[in-house]
């Protein structure tokens, strides 16, 4: 009697993993800061589910300006020589990142020394001129 049973697969639930939220404060400069923090600052496998949408929610409320953007792109820079950075320890997810600096728990102007051969560049950072 198994003409009467339909053989379509079922359905998958609705819902399930939803599209990578997308900052709405300067996106594309957003998209060069996730494409360098993921390849270059965090280069181990340190993701959770959601960092993304986290991380464009954290950059939305830091609303940071031209001139904002590019010393945090010269921090990160001047972070991934230091010794520490280098063995690993105290790298934080992408939005927690943000969230100390718009906090004010990190300070941009300072830069750390050890292990730092040289001033970062506009175009060593995120790729943007």
């Amino acid at each position: 009697n198994n003409k009467s049973m339909n053989n379509n697969p079922p359905e998958p639930p609705s819902g399930g993993k939803r599209a990578p939220e997308a900052a709405k404060w300067k996106a594309e400069r957003f998209e060069a800061f996730w494409r360098y923090y993921r390849t270059e600052f965090c280069k181990a496998d340190h993701s959770r589910a959601g960092e993304r949408a986290a991380a464009a929610r954290a950059w939305d409320k830091l609303k940071a300006d031209d001139a904002t953007l590019q010393r945090m792109a010269d921090k990160l820079v001047a972070v991934t020589r230091t010794d520490q950075h280098k063995a690993g320890y105290g790298i934080p997810y992408a939005s927690t990142w943000l969230n100390k600096l718009r906090r004010g728990e990190i300070d941009l102007d300072e830069m750390p020394v050890a292990g730092r051969s040289a001033p970062a560049t506009q175009q060593e950072g995120w790729g943007w001129q």
